[in-house]
């Protein structure tokens, strides 16, 4: 409860002034008002801000005496700051902020400054905070504005429930959190430029690509859930669950790559994983215990299409789990606590028992300041176990601003990335419309983009999906065209229900929009004959990675066909097999394999050397 405001004489201001050793800021004593221990001073002052993020979170509601109320920020590109005009000059050495406890962590330091007459400042006080309450203390000051700078922040904005301005003898300042730990000199960095180096070129001849959204809120019908539904809440539908089918349909429909999530915000991990317990093996039964990602990632070397994954950063179970007060850490130590336990899920998705995995796409850094993340050591870590493994962070440019709107050179701010990402939004139209060149402290990276779109209304399957609301294939086409032309990728989302399979209106659009363009493969392909016969080129590196996705030569039995293999030498492979032309005849299913190292991480000057045994292309009387 705070004491109700009363006045004092000016003259008495001087002499308690005089007697604290309050600094003046040159206020006259007929301006001052004498403080009064611990009154807040900021109750009904006069509030402005950087921004607001709508009606309703106005920065009013900072100095309304009301926890229940809050000024929230819009998307912001920098320091973000609250103005308090305390309606005449008064004498304080304490300032209390109080950041939203459900967003708390998106500041990574608070300072305060005074001023007399609104427009020269002095730096007061300056403070890193380590819990929701961040509390300011300095020599004490006298003045009429109060200015809170939050630097630091997540782009996504900030939320603060209260400002409190107070002569509180008593008062301690926060106790700052421990110094985040440093980058280490021995890891692997991105390395600057204005072109793209060869994993991007490999990346962007992917073109097109299937997001796949499965996991705990398909079970409970929501798009984003807080991670307090027990493990138990997944249970697929065992009888029907089938992976490989999603494959299958993005092979089929044009794609070459896809993105399977494998933990979204809720902190549900779909694979085997050995660390922490919200996961498949944890729910009681013993047949959940399916390691999605495998089943992926056998299907993706099955149909000759790459594998890339998604990997939330937030992890909303973790969080509520493991809160400064249950552990009794500070915010900076809680962070890096829950940064080792993603490192050691990243390692496991990283370390090869999925094969190739070709991007990470990382999400939901938006809840904390930049500095919570270690996305150095993550980026290092997914660099040794996967060198040629493409990450971005989702919005590393930042939130304000879409990338419709980007003009190049733009500051990268969640870093480092390969690659650009901000769902589920477009560059400009053009071949030559999207800038792909941003900086880092001085220095260029080229930056190309993802554009990750729904087929239907949601990520994750709805209700609320029908046939009616998929994109059309003139869309999909357009889409396409849009990406490829400029160099970047698109993905499309396909969303698998509880029985866990693709819903068929979204594969039938799936693969119209495959038609349209000219890419459909397999069934999606219309017009195929009863006498057809197949031929399947496979494009493997030497490790049984897919080099090129999977390709079939059709004709009828007895015809004739020749296939030569693909130059591959701008992607970084160099072909090594011992024909790059095979000849046959159709017949029984046949199955071409052309090998190929990987020679993208190998120094120029010792490619000519590197050397293979038993390298070859063959065929094979199956079925692919």
């Amino acid at each position: 409860m705070k004491n109700k405001k009363s006045k004092c004489f000016a003259s008495r201001t001087l002499l308690w002034c005089g007697l604290l050793g309050s600094a003046s800021l040159g206020v006259s004593p007929v301006q001052a008002q004498t403080h009064q221990q611990n009154r807040n001073w900021a109750d009904g002052a006069v509030v402005s801000a950087t921004s607001c993020y709508g009606e309703g979170y106005e920065a009013k509601h900072v100095a309304d005496g009301d926890f229940g109320t809050r000024w929230a920020s819009s998307e912001m590109t920098g320091t973000a700051w609250l103005t308090l005009d305390l309606r005449g000059a008064k004498t304080f050495n304490c300032v209390n902020v109080y950041e939203s406890e459900g967003y708390k962590g998106r500041i990574e330091r608070v300072t305060v400054s005074v001023s007399d007459n609104g427009i020269d400042w002095k730096r007061w006080s300056t403070r890193r905070p380590s819990d929701a309450k961040t509390t300011l203390t300095g020599e004490a000051v006298t003045a009429r504005y109060v200015q809170v700078a939050f630097e630091d922040c997540s782009p996504e904005g900030i939320n603060i429930d209260e400002v409190e301005v107070s002569h509180t003898p008593s008062a301690v300042a926060t106790a700052e959190p421990v110094e985040w730990r440093g980058a280490s000199t021995d890891w692997i960095t991105q390395q600057p430029g204005r072109e793209p180096n060869v994993y991007q070129v490999r990346k962007a001849h992917l073109k097109y690509g299937m997001f796949i959204h499965y996991g705990m809120n398909t079970f409970l019908g929501q798009e984003w859930t807080d991670g307090s539904s027990p493990a138990s809440a997944y249970h697929p539908d065992l009888s029907t669950l089938n992976p490989e089918a999603w494959v299958k349909a993005a092979y089929e429909g044009g794609m070459n790559f896809i993105v399977l999530v494998t933990k979204h915000h809720d902190g549900f991990a779909l694979w085997n994983t050995a660390v922490g317990t919200y996961n498949i093996n944890h729910t009681g039964r013993k047949g959940d215990r399916r390691d999605i990602v495998k089943e992926v990632a056998d299907a993706c070397r099955k149909y000759g299409i790459k594998l890339g994954l998604y990997y939330s950063a937030w992890d909303r179970n973790w969080d509520r789990n493991h809160t400064q007060a249950s552990t009794g850490l500070d915010r900076v130590q809680l962070a890096q606590e829950y940064n080792d336990f993603a490192l050691a899920q990243i390692t496991e998705l990283m370390d090869g028992r999925y094969g190739e995995i070709s991007e990470f796409w990382i999400d939901g850094a938006w809840v904390k300041s930049n500095g919570a993340w270690e996305f150095a050591r993550m980026y290092d870590t997914v660099k040794r176990l996967q060198p040629s493994c493409q990450m971005a962070v989702n919005t590393c440019i930042r939130c304000g601003r879409t990338p419709d709107q980007y003009q190049g050179g733009e500051e990268i701010y969640y870093f480092p990335s390969d690659f650009r990402l901000h769902d589920p939004m477009f560059t400009r139209r053009g071949a030559d419309a999207d800038p792909k060149v941003y900086r880092r402290e001085g220095q260029d990276y080229y930056l190309p983009f993802e554009a990750t779109v729904c087929m239907n209304n949601s990520w994750f399957w709805s209700e609320k999906n029908n046939a009616e609301s998929v994109m059309s294939a003139d869309k999909i086409k357009a889409a396409y065209e849009h990406m490829v032309e400029q160099g970047n990728t698109l993905v499309v989302n396909l969303a698998p229900g509880k029985d866990g399979l693709l819903k068929d209106y979204d594969v039938e659009a799936l693969y119209e929009g495959a038609r349209a363009l000219g890419i459909a493969r397999g069934d999606a392909r219309l017009n195929r004959g009863k006498e057809e016969r197949a031929v399947c080129i496979d494009y493997v590196t030497t490790k049984g990675y897919v080099a090129y996705p999977t390709h079939y030569l059709y004709g009828k039995k007895g015809e004739s066909f020749t296939i030569k293999a693909e130059d591959l030498s701008q992607d970084g492979y160099r072909f090594v097999g011992q024909r790059e032309v095979v000849s046959g005849r159709f017949g029984k299913a046949k199955r071409i394999e052309f090998v190929y190292e990987d020679v993208a991480g190998i120094p120029a000057s010792d490619k000519s050397h590197s050397t293979l045994s038993g390298a070859h292309s063959c065929s094979m009387n199956e079925e692919k």
